[in-house]
Parts: structure tokens; C-alpha cells; sequence
């Protein structure tokens, strides 16, 4: 397991080497270990100055700790987005985005909603894929760090997801990803819970409780 493990890791941390400021996050459970290298940017001006065109990146790899060598098998899933902010929109924007998963590639587009402050981020959209009968997705990422003392915070984040499709026979799917825990410089530490839950009619569910390390590069 710590093989595959460090494969994921070597798989999505490359870019760490090119880019400051990217927070890699590792959560691990009873059942599985996730990494994640999530943040979003504006592109510069020739200036320096941040442009009206926002990067979002979300690349994500799991680990079943119950793998063999042909159930289970790692997953992973890379988001791109890219959005036009003109603050005329007062933090809306419309959003493209490429992604690409275990199980196959799509592209989307729909609004975006961005806020970024010192201690708090909210950034979500609602979109669909470009295709006939399309999946329709709702995220959030809301994030708070109240400070404690002059280099300790709170650290919490929830993460929404909810894939509804147009498409009677598909699934509908839900996911809530939660963080609790401490802040010190670049380093937050804490508890976590992923779970999801899918299904047509009813909804059958799966996740964990664990812990969680996240590092800011």
C-alpha cells in the first residue's frame, strides 16, 4: 500500500516544483487515503496585477486500502476550469471546464461564483456538460480560518457536490467533504468525513471519519 501510495503522490505533485503556494492535502481513513491538490489563481498582466481570468485546478487520487491487484484499483479525477471575472459581476463569472476521470473525460460550462478574503473563501458554480441528456452539477467550497493568536487558526471547509442528471436512467449523486482542525503558518491538521450518496430512486451511501494533513508549498 505505501507503494501505490507514493505513486499517487509522484502523479499529482510534479506541478509543486513549478508553482508557490499550492496546498496539497492528505486524509486518510479506515477505509481509504486521498490526495488532493486543490487552488484556484489569477492569471497576471503583463503588469503583475491579477487579470479578469481565474484558474481553478482540482487534481484528486484515492487509495483503497483493500485493493488487489484487480478490484479496487486507485481512482482519480483532474479539473481545469477556466473563468472570466470582470468585477462588474461582483464575484459571478461564466466557467469552462475539462475534466478527466478513471472512468472517462467530460467538458462543461455554466456561472461561477468566487469571494476570496484574508479569512474566509466561498467559490462554487452550477454547470452542465456539453452533450445531449447532461449531467447538471452544483459545488460549493466554503472555508473559514478564524484566528486563535497571531500564528494559530481554526481551520474548517466544507465541500458540496450534487450531480443531477436530465437523463431518467442515470443516478444522482451527492457528496459532502468536511474538515475540522488547526492551523499553524502553512501547515492545517485536523479531522475529516467523505461521504457520498447515490442511486436512481434510493439512495445508498458510502464514506469514512478520519484525519487529515494539509501543506501549503
Amino acid at each position: 500500500m505505501r507503494r501505490a501510495l507514493l505513486v499517487l503522490l509522484a502523479t499529482l505533485l510534479p506541478q509543486l516544483c513549478a508553482l508557490a503556494q499550492v496546498p496539497v492535502e492528505v486524509f486518510s481513513g479506515p477505509d481509504r487515503t486521498s490526495v488532493d491538490v486543490l487552488f484556484f489563481r489569477f492569471f497576471r498582466t503583463a503588469e503583475g496585477e491579477n487579470s479578469d481570468w481565474l484558474f481553478f485546478n482540482r487534481n484528486r487520487a484515492i487509495l483503497d486500502h483493500r485493493m488487489t491487484t484487480g478490484t479496487r484499483l486507485p481512482q482519480f479525477g483532474f479539473t481545469e476550469a477556466v473563468s472570466w471575472n470582470p468585477s462588474a459581476l461582483g464575484g459571478f463569472a461564466p466557467v469552462a471546464i475539462g475534466q478527466l476521470f478513471s472512468s472517462g473525460a467530460q467538458v462543461k460550462s455554466g456561472l461561477q461564483y468566487a469571494r476570496v478574503a484574508k479569512r474566509w473563501t466561498v467559490f462554487s458554480w452550477f454547470v452542465t456538460e456539453i452533450q445531449g441528456r447532461p449531467d447538471l452539477d452544483a459545488y460549493l467550497l466554503a472555508r473559514w480560518t478564524p484566528p486563535l493568536t497571531e500564528r494559530w487558526s481554526i481551520y474548517t471547509q466544507l465541500e458540496l457536490l450534487n450531480v443531477f442528471p436530465t437523463d431518467g436512467r442515470s443516478a444522482r449523486a451527492f457528496t459532502q467533504r468536511v474538515r475540522l482542525g488547526a492551523q499553524w503558518r502553512e501547515v492545517a491538521f485536523g479531522v475529516g468525513a467523505d461521504y457520498q450518496q447515490r442511486g436512481r430512486g434510493t439512495l445508498s451511501g458510502s464514506g469514512q471519519t478520519g484525519v487529515f494533513v494539509r501543506y501549503q508549498f
